[in-house]
């Protein structure tokens, strides 16, 4: 799943693993708890505060499963590594 942190985001997002909440910041749904920690951060320049998802590398294999069960795909997705379209 190489590219930005954008796309990935949107993958991840098209996949069903995590979604934004209602402040726009990206969590993991239940289907992506499993491949994720959430840590708490507080910027070191700012008064900023939120979470960082840091996703296991196993949810790669499991975003293309996902990918491949849907049909079918429709829009623009940007398809994952392996994945059949």
């Amino acid at each position: 799943m190489a590219g930005t942190g954008k796309q990935t985001n949107i993958n991840l997002e098209t996949a069903g693993y995590q979604a934004k909440d209602e402040d726009g910041q990206w969590l993991p749904t239940e289907m992506g708890k499993p491949f994720c920690t959430v840590n708490p951060y507080k910027s070191p320049n700012s008064a900023h505060t939120g979470y960082r998802v840091l996703w296991c590398r196993r949810v790669l294999d499991a975003m293309d499963q996902t990918m491949t069960d849907r049909q079918p795909v429709t829009g623009n997705v940007i398809p994952m590594r392996g994945a059949t379209i």
